[in-house]
């Protein structure tokens, strides 16, 4: 991937998503927003397509285990990290459990997600290398 990944950022408190979607453009990434779970299904039933989803853990309408549950059922790959403040052990375990990527406290310090976030496209990276080479 010689291109800045693309991210979705999906978190329904206006005030963090201007302030990770800011971040993040500033590290050169690409980044769709969306305020809520179901805005995310949208936007991914779209057709567009992410290097990396990241998504607040407890929203209503739509939480973001309810949101990668429901990319699995649509065969969608993404990898997807959850953002939580209110870190429920059952909750974040049965998610990794079931696929998704991380699960990171917030407030997140800036440099520890960036440090992240790359390390996540590095994996994505190396992935896409090996099937190429196979």
């Amino acid at each position: 991937m010689s291109h800045k990944a693309s991210i979705l950022l999906v978190e329904d408190e206006e005030s963090i998503r201007f302030m990770l979607q800011t971040k993040l453009m500033k590290e050169g990434y690409n980044v769709t927003t969306a305020a809520n779970g179901l805005h995310g299904l949208q936007v991914l039933r779209s057709g567009k397509e992410f290097d990396l989803i990241i998504c607040d853990l407890k929203m209503p309408g739509k939480d973001g285990i309810e949101l990668f549950l429901e990319m699995k059922r649509l065969e969608l790959d993404t990898p997807l990290v959850l953002l939580t403040g209110f870190p429920e052990k059952n909750k974040v375990m049965n998610a990794i459990k079931n696929g998704v990527r991380d699960v990171l406290l917030k407030p997140i310090p800036h440099q520890e997600l960036m440090s992240k976030i790359e390390g996540y496209i590095a994996e994505l990276e190396e992935d896409v290398s090996d099937s190429l080479a196979s």
